[in-house]
């Protein structure tokens, strides 16, 4: 796909006697910013937007002075001539060739959403990287990666069942897993419940049919848990280096596996863990959190102490770690002990 005519200035950024930018180029980018910063979702993100640049590629999210200063030294991220990100319609998989080139990416709409919030989520979790792949690859058969993409957006599209405009396929089943976690519903009680709705609704439904089914439709958001093995005793944990030749504690010699039905190995004890790194790329990737994410930076203080970062710690670290503080992305992790004291004579010993 070539690029369109009205969006060439995108490329054609320095002169050719490398003396400075393009005129041309330096309005696109003045039009590109004042378009966007006119869109709804703009205030909602309390004043910042995806940063195009050839160096971020819509990973980060930054001031409009920002963004414009990193278009002028590093221009646009490839092929990013569809301002999907940035709330233009993205180009019809079922586009005619004939049409024209300008029309393939339709204007910005102020009070016209693009995609449904459960749309939004499917693309975050893939990411701006694998949507910039998967435009340079439309012509190709899709992969196993992008395979699961066009299943998992399709399902956020589609209607539940015939004349059904208030829910998708993805979206009930995310409110159905809710509603289990909220009243603690057993997997049993949730299969029934199910069944039970698949009943009176129309035959020609979406609907998932099981609590298995569900779980495996909204785990292709790629926030899955970790699976380790423990010591029965609470001794260790069998990871990385302890994980694939131990078969047994190395504090309390217990064994790690039961041999279960036809000689198959089993862990007596497993936890689940839930990968912080991922959920915290998540937070900035979708922009309905990401600005909350940079709100302790940007927030004025009232005299009131509403968040830790008003605290006499909180600043006393800033001025510690000035340069880990400028910068209004990076995170702090606390521990909270929550009831119970951990050391001391007071307190119960933990280990």
């Amino acid at each position: 796909m070539e690029i369109p005519e009205h969006r060439k200035w995108m490329y054609n950024r320095n002169l050719s006697n490398r003396g400075g930018l393009r005129q041309e180029f330096v309005n696109g980018v003045r039009n590109f910013i004042d378009t966007v910063t006119k869109q709804p979702q703009f205030v909602l993100e309390g004043g910042i937007l995806r940063c195009p640049c050839n160096k971020y590629k819509n990973k980060i999210f930054l001031t409009p002075d920002e963004v414009s200063l990193d278009l002028y030294k590093c221009g646009f991220m490839p092929r990013y001539w569809c301002w999907d990100s940035h709330g233009e319609s993205p180009l019809p998989l079922n586009l005619d060739q004939d049409n024209n080139q300008e029309g393939a990416c339709s204007s910005l709409h102020a009070n016209v959403p693009i995609r449904n919030s459960y749309e939004s989520m499917v693309v975050d979790a893939v990411g701006p990287e694998f949507m910039s792949q998967f435009e340079e690859n439309m012509e190709e058969p899709p992969n196993e990666e992008a395979k699961k993409f066009y299943d998992l957006l399709q399902s956020a599209q589609r209607p539940l069942f015939e004349g059904c405009i208030d829910h998708s396929e993805l979206s009930m089943a995310v409110k159905m897993l809710s509603i289990k976690a909220k009243g603690n519903v057993s997997q049993q009680i949730f299969d029934d419940f199910v069944k039970a709705m698949k009943e009176v609704m129309p035959k020609d439904n979406f609907l998932v049919s099981n609590f298995y089914e569900a779980k495996k439709l909204v785990s292709k958001l790629g926030m899955e848990s970790n699976k380790i093995n423990c010591c029965i005793n609470g001794c260790m944990l069998y990871y990385k280096e302890d994980d694939i030749p131990r078969k047994e504690c190395k504090f309390c010699h217990s064994p790690r596996y039961k041999i279960g039905k036809k000689g198959k190995q089993a862990p007596l004890k497993r936890m689940h863990y839930l990968p912080l790194i991922p959920h915290l790329r998540r937070l900035y990737a979708s922009m309905n959190t990401a600005s909350h994410m940079r709100w302790h930076f940007d927030h004025e203080f009232k005299g009131v102490l509403e968040h830790p970062s008003d605290s006499k710690a909180w600043k006393y670290f800033d001025r510690k770690h000035a340069q880990f503080s400028q910068e209004p992305r990076n995170v702090r992790l606390g521990l909270c002990a929550d009831g119970f004291t951990p050391f001391g004579q007071s307190g119960k010993q933990y280990s």
